[in-house]
């Protein structure tokens, strides 16, 4: 609700906070890390997906994964974006999630190819 209402220093705390009750939970993590994305300061959100992308459970991974491919697209840093993008996909493959994983990758990737086409253009 904080994010919502653009209060992002409250949704920062708040998430630092749940996190402090319980170190390990994803949704908080991500929540976070989103933040710390919209506050472009990308380290931080980094750290935070990558506690995600190495976690023992394929799903939580993936998820970590694919949060990370956002950080450089947000940099504008497209073929790092794409390289990365490209990686998920055969991670998602090696651990059997192609589906939702190898889709998104897919969309992501057709919409940056559309962009930079655009801006180049």
């Amino acid at each position: 609700m904080f994010a919502l209402n653009g209060k992002l220093d409250s949704a920062i705390a708040s998430y630092s906070i749940a996190l402090e009750l319980k170190p390990d939970f994803a949704a908080s993590i991500w929540g976070l890390g989103n933040m710390y994305m919209f506050t472009q300061e990308y380290a931080k959100a980094e750290s935070l997906y990558q506690t995600l992308a190495s976690d023992s459970d394929k799903i939580t991974r993936a998820n970590g994964r694919l949060y990370l491919t956002q950080i450089p697209l947000h940099q504008g840093k497209f073929e790092e974006g794409l390289r990365m993008l490209n990686e998920l996909r055969d991670s998602a493959l090696a651990d059997s999630l192609s589906g939702y994983y190898q889709s998104y990758g897919t969309f992501k990737r057709a919409y940056l190819y559309q962009y930079v086409f655009k801006t180049m253009s």
